[in-house]
């Protein structure tokens, strides 16, 4: 029962912890150092803590590489593509998609079976990564398809490094993958051809679309180019430029794969 006789002491209001704000721009080991900062932890559990802060930061980086060549994965890929859109829409730099599929990999399967379509995809990853940038991201959304992101150049240049990338599958990595088949069946082994189909499509301040958008036309490139007798390169913009009824039935068809070069 209070007593109105009497006056009221303030209540002591205890400290606040510190507001957590977690951007979600921000990498999941970031947000939780953020989290293990916050909670004011006691010296003898710092050390406990920091051991659990490097354990979660390897989990995250395993969850955004491909276990099979040891790139970025999906994941990866759409968060990069995601910051690279921000600097688009804020300073207007420029960027530029590359998008393949290998050409020749079912014959490598089923010659010699899975584990050498493996070794495919590894040499893919080391040889084509030899011919890009430090800057430029290169990762391996799943299967036989591959996508780049190069930084700051246009379409142009896009074409340019595509033209590398694709002659580096078709003559180092399918000579590289007829050496090591060579120990099961030589003759066989010389039949492998690995080539790919490659889309190209470019970003910059004057595109008027999204991310999501530009790695649909890079895909529908490279779906032409599959659909044309495989084995080259092809811009977005050259795609479009077929005649109107071709690229019309080419694109529907594109679309019913699922928007894949496939």
């Amino acid at each position: 029962m209070e007593n109105f006789g009497e006056k009221q002491k303030p209540a002591v209001e205890k400290p606040k912890s510190p507001e957590m704000k977690f951007g979600e721009d921000l990498p999941l080991s970031e947000r939780f150092s953020m989290f293990l900062v916050g909670l004011d932890l006691p010296k003898g559990k710092q050390k406990e803590a920091a051991e659990l802060q490097k354990e979660f930061i390897q989990l995250e980086k395993h969850s955004k590489t491909d276990a099979l060549t040891g790139l970025p994965n999906r994941r990866a890929f759409v968060e990069e593509l995601a910051r690279w859109e921000d600097l688009n829409k804020r300073q207007g730099d420029d960027y530029c998609l590359v998008a393949f599929d290998l050409d020749g990999l079912k014959y490598v399967n089923d010659t010699f079976g899975h584990d050498m379509g493996d070794e495919c995809l590894r040499l893919v990853a080391e040889h084509v990564g030899k011919k890009l940038r430090p800057s430029d991201f290169f990762a391996r959304p799943g299967g036989d398809e591959f996508i780049i992101l190069l930084p700051e150049i246009g379409e142009g240049q896009g074409v340019a490094a595509a033209e590398r990338i694709r002659r580096a599958i078709e003559n180092e990595v399918s000579v590289a993958l007829q050496k090591h088949a060579s120990g099961r069946d030589s003759e066989k082994a010389a039949n492998i051809r690995i080539s790919a189909s490659v889309g190209i499509d470019s970003k910059n301040r004057d595109v008027a679309i999204d991310a999501e958008t530009l790695m649909r036309h890079a895909d529908f490139a490279s779906y032409v180019v599959k659909a044309a007798g495989k084995k080259g390169s092809l811009s977005y913009t050259e795609a479009r430029e077929l005649d109107a009824e071709s690229s019309g039935e080419l694109y529907r068809a594109f679309l019913k794969t699922g928007g894949s070069a496939e």
